[in-house]
This record gives C-alpha cells, sequence and structure tokens, in this order.
C-alpha cells in the first residue's frame, strides 16, 4: 500500500491495516495538538469513514458524552457550511 492511498478497498493484508490505522490515530493526534495557543477543546463530535467487520464502507458517527445532541448537530452543520464555502471558492475561481 502507497503512502498515497487512503482507500480502504485498498488495504488487503493485515500489516496494511496496522499502518492505516496507525496513519489515522497519528493524525487525530495531530489535530488536537495543533489546537491555537490558549485554546481548550471541550466537547468533540466526529464523522468517520470505517470498514465494519463485513468489509462494508460505514459512517460512524460519535459525539462528546456532555456535548447535547443539537450541539453536535449545529457543530456538524456549522462544519458542512465551512466546507462548502471553500468548495465554492474553488469555484469561483476557475469562473474567472
Amino acid at each position: 500500500m502507497s503512502d498515497e492511498s487512503s482507500d480502504p478497498a485498498d488495504i488487503n493484508d493485515a500489516a496494511d491495516k496496522r499502518t492505516h490505522r496507525r496513519r489515522v490515530r497519528l493524525w487525530y493526534q495531530a489535530l488536537l495538538n495543533d489546537f491555537p495557543e490558549g485554546f481548550t477543546p471541550l466537547e468533540a463530535v466526529v464523522s468517520i469513514k470505517a470498514l465494519d467487520t463485513e468489509g462494508s464502507v460505514v459512517l460512524l458517527n460519535q459525539k462528546t458524552n456532555d456535548l447535547a445532541t443539537w450541539e453536535a448537530l449545529g457543530m456538524l452543520i456549522s462544519a458542512s457550511d465551512d466546507m462548502r464555502a471553500a468548495l465554492n471558492s474553488y469555484a469561483t475561481e476557475d469562473d474567472e
């Protein structure tokens, strides 16, 4: 498996799976370590693309225990809006 591949379908053997899981874990650790100085994480909500036990790609949605469901939904909508704006900026650049 090359380092560029992140497609779960390309992960064929146990060593590749361990390498991929290690890379994902390191990415999450880096995400938490790269918080702006002075900021303190309070709660989190994540949507994770994963393989289930049968090899099907699924989305796992989790939130920290003290985060209300309506807060988690608002956080995901905010993230979606940010991503949509970033995609729209690419379209605007292409139109110019």
